[in-house]
């Protein structure tokens, strides 16, 4: 799909038919969000961001060139339950000799195959499946080092260009200065002003990955964990990371 991708708060994915989430791809050039205690199913390449909101549940895989973002969320990597024809059975073992056996038969009486026999063979993957998987493999690929720099960066870390309490009170005063609510689709100067506050404060793993994505002025489901992070650091309730009159009275307040 060439835009987002918005699962509502509750919303479950069914299979039916014989469907296996293994064999489902999701590609959307948009941001992806999953809607809490929404339940998905199915492989998801994202070209920007894919944000999992509180309860969330994953069957498949969350592969995003910009970052995934969880939020006491769950992702379990599904399996394909296939037909594939059953294992031969191993040859039975001949009959014991009697007693007066050797060593050497005995030892080839035993089925040496029989453990590898009934381990059941990888199917083998179709034309369609080989250029997706290869598709999963080169979109994820070159972010994984990123992606595990971010979630091991301590949360005392300062944000890159923004971490001096000079910078961090500037982005304060102005931000206070916003009259208007702001929320998911809102893209304007005043927007870009909220992502610079939100990376100079670091108060999370959003904010730190808003920090290599930069202010775009667009707010997205990366602004709004980032605003949601910041919202239950400092005790704004509900932290729903919307822009509104609790939030602009805490600033106007204390910045």
């Amino acid at each position: 799909m060439a835009q987002n991708l918005n699962i509502s708060s509750a919303t479950k994915i069914i299979l039916a038919g014989g469907a296996q989430a293994n064999n489902i791809f999701w590609a959307v050039a948009g941001q992806t969000t999953l809607g809490t205690t929404s339940v998905f199913n199915g492989n998801i390449l994202d070209q920007t961001t894919i944000v999992l909101n509180t309860g969330a549940t994953l069957n498949g895989r969350a592969l995003a060139q910009a970052a995934v973002t969880l939020d006491s969320s769950s992702v379990t990597t599904p399996t394909s339950v296939t037909s594939a024809t059953p294992a031969v059975p191993a040859t039975p073992a001949v009959s014991a000799t009697p007693a007066s056996v050797t060593s050497t038969s005995v030892t080839s009486a035993t089925p040496a195959v029989s453990a590898t026999a009934a381990t059941p063979a990888t199917p083998a993957l179709t034309s369609k499946q080989q250029q997706q998987y290869d598709l999963f493999i080169s979109v994820g690929a070159s972010h994984v080092s990123a992606l595990n720099a971010v979630n091991q960066m301590p949360a005392s870390t300062p944000t890159p260009s923004t971490s001096s309490s000079v910078s961090a009170s500037t982005f304060g005063q102005q931000v206070r200065a916003i009259a208007i609510n702001l929320g998911s689709g809102s893209k304007n100067n005043d927007v870009a002003t909220l992502q610079q506050f939100l990376i100079s404060q670091g108060k999370g793993p959003a904010a730190q990955v808003l920090a290599q994505t930069g202010a775009t002025s667009y707010f997205g489901s990366l602004t709004r964990a980032a605003l949601a992070e910041f919202q239950a650091k400092v005790g704004i309730t509900p932290s729903l990371g919307n822009f509104g009159s609790i939030t602009r009275a805490y600033l106007k307040a204390n910045y």
